[in-house]
């Protein structure tokens, strides 16, 4: 559990919705999915790098985790690309 001054987080808690109220107690910023140089930038590096992956088969380029490299990772990689962080 984790504590704050007035309330008590869950791990139930965190995973429907206190991500951010975790990362502040924690000290951590969850990576964002369109950065995919974490870099800390959204921008056309993150896009070569991700083709560049993708082209490989690596496994960091199966961005929707389905075990498989595919256009569907295209897909989602740009969706997350378009939204920003």
């Amino acid at each position: 559990l984790f504590k704050r001054e007035s309330e008590t987080l869950t791990l139930e808690a965190i995973i429907d919705g206190h991500v951010d109220d975790w990362a502040r107690l924690v000290g951590v910023t969850p990576p964002c999915p369109a950065d995919f140089t974490r870099d800390g930038g959204v921008d056309g590096d993150d896009v070569t790098a991700f083709f560049a992956a993708w082209e490989a088969g690596a496994a960091g380029a199966d961005v929707n985790l389905d075990g498989s490299v595919d256009g569907v990772d295209v897909s989602v990689f740009f969706s997350n690309w378009e939204a920003g962080c």
